[in-house]
């Protein structure tokens, strides 16, 4: 089998990662059970050398190799950054307000 491009491995892993877990939550009654953020994080863990490292550890170094995790991970740092981003955009600061002492961390 050829070498995959570091674009298409890219776009294969971004598939797993993110269209994956929308797709089983949007398609299977998971959506009532737990949020779509819990199914990517739970996809993550099994995909990663935890689980599917220990179990076939040839196909996850294939479809995770070592020169392309800072790749994805940047990207992840990325969502992370964004997602925060969104989560504060929907913070009620009225809320906060009418119960002083409660956001203060």
């Amino acid at each position: 089998m050829p070498a995959l491009s570091p674009a298409a491995l890219f776009l294969i892993q971004a598939t797993l990662l993110i269209a994956g877990p929308w797709a089983l939550w949007r398609l299977t009654g998971i959506r009532h059970i737990a949020p779509l953020a819990v199914l990517q994080i739970v996809t993550g863990v099994l995909l990663g050398p935890s689980v599917l490292g220990a179990i076939a550890p040839a196909f996850q170094g294939a479809l995770f190799p070592a020169d392309s995790v800072p790749r994805i991970g940047s990207v992840a740092q990325l969502a992370v950054v964004l997602y925060s981003f969104c989560t504060g955009m929907h913070l009620d600061t009225r809320e906060l307000a009418r119960t002083p002492g409660t956001g203060a961390i």
